[in-house]
């Protein structure tokens, strides 16, 4: 009896690995917390890419909903809980304000359903509330006082005097670094706008960024130009030279314009963490023992370059440290590898060996419509561009079911991720 005992140990250790097909959600072997695990982005509609040639059908983000399970609570009037992180988050008014100091003193102040503890929520936080299949389209609809715009989260750069922000729109949504407050004298007068244009090589990489301030007193308008060269492997800045173009103010004053209005959701319980990241150089893995979600970081997540549909069969095909069950990651999965503490223009963080100013894939899609009722693919991409402020950004032309023979779709890069929680029977 206890030889077969001992035998049958191994296989239900194997089971454990496999994925569950009698219950809703199961936990593979590399889940270590379920606090900490991304939630589902909540994508209904199910796109898939065909493979004409071997006749396979590979499915997205809406098809394996892969996440935690979202479960929005509104516990009274004022207040919306979400259990599976043990948060509270206010709900009693629309608060809006135009400096991330008065945000946070807002939070700090607040005293609301008896309890004082409130707080600007981190990044993380923040994005527990997007849900891209929701009614509402970006954002938690379980919200009555929630409008679209952009929300500050705790995460700022000091020395960059940047803080970290997501925009919820109504057809998309986005997560960007935003200037603190906007510099609005210097020895030019009065800065009256501000813009950055980013240069690519043909493989994709950032090679620089022009960046102009636009300056206005009673007698001239001036234009303070300045050129950043930037390593295309590592994205750090590798020199930097600035000009100034100076012409009479012949057309009056323009008035500056004033920094857009921000919203402010203010959120109590223990800080959501991740983030916690270790390299298996062996395996070429990088695995987040917070969430348990193990990455590729092999030399291919910088030199592939590949169409969507190609993406989500490269991970199924992907065998790498010894696991066969890689697929592409969601969105909310994706942006978790960012390092948003860091004061610098290396957004990923520090464990991953391989990584470029470079577009990557993910699971996730919605539909765009063209204007004439059509349902079209458009396909989520997180962006490591070096210094440019936006991280979250869309394609509208994805081919949902079959292979572009055409190569009008774009081709980004690919970084797999294996384990977590699945929604499929």
């Amino acid at each position: 009896m206890k030889i077969f005992i001992y035998l049958l140990l191994p296989l239900l250790f194997f089971s454990a690995c496999q994925e569950s097909k009698s219950s809703n959600t199961y936990i593979s072997p590399c889940q270590k917390s379920s606090i900490n695990y991304p939630p589902r982005t909540g994508q209904k509609t199910v796109f898939t890419y065909k493979d004409i040639n071997e006749n396979k059908n590979y499915y997205d983000d809406g098809y394996f909903q892969y996440g935690a399970e979202r479960n929005f609570i509104r516990s009274s009037t004022k207040v919306v809980e979400e259990p599976m992180y043990h948060l509270q988050w206010q709900d009693d008014v629309a608060v809006e304000e135009n400096n991330v100091s008065m945000a946070q003193e807002y939070c700090s102040t607040l005293n609301l359903n008896n309890h004082g503890d409130w707080r600007l929520p981190n990044i993380y936080e923040l994005m527990t509330l997007v849900n891209i299949g929701a009614s509402t389209n970006s954002k938690e609809s379980a919200f009555n006082h929630m409008p679209y715009g952009e929300y500050y989260t705790s995460n700022i750069l000091t020395q960059a005097s940047k803080v970290a922000m997501i925009n919820f729109s109504a057809n998309d949504f986005n997560i960007s670094w935003e200037n603190i407050q906007l510099e609005k004298s210097s020895i030019y007068g009065i800065l009256i706008s501000q813009k950055s244009v980013p240069f690519f090589n043909n493989d994709g990489f950032l090679v620089s960024v022009e960046s102009t301030k636009t300056y206005q007193n009673d007698e001239n308008t001036t234009e303070l130009v300045t050129y950043s060269q930037y390593d295309i492997k590592s994205g750090l800045l590798t020199s930097e030279n600035s000009f100034t173009n100076i012409k009479p103010n012949d057309f009056g004053v323009i008035p500056v314009v004033p920094p857009p209005t921000r919203y402010i959701k203010c959120v109590r319980g223990d800080e959501l963490d991740m983030g916690h990241f270790v390299r298996d150089d062996k395996k070429e893995i990088v695995t987040d023992t917070k969430s348990g979600l193990m990455w590729q970081d092999n030399l291919d997540v910088i030199d592939v370059q590949i169409q969507w549909g190609k993406s989500i069969q490269y991970c199924k095909d992907l065998e790498l440290g010894g696991y066969k069950d890689w697929r592409v990651p969601t969105i909310l999965e994706l942006a978790s590898i960012i390092n948003y503490r860091a004061e610098s223009n290396f957004v990923l963080h520090d464990s991953f060996r391989y990584s470029c100013s470079c577009k990557y894939h993910s699971s996730s899609d919605s539909c765009y419509d063209l204007g004439t009722g059509t349902c079209e693919q458009s396909n989520y991409q997180l962006n490591t561009c070096g210094p440019l402020p936006q991280r979250i950004e869309k394609n509208s032309r994805i081919h949902e079911s079959f292979y572009d023979a055409n190569n009008s779709e774009p081709y980004y890069r690919i970084r797999c991720v294996r384990c977590g929680y699945h929604a499929k029977q």
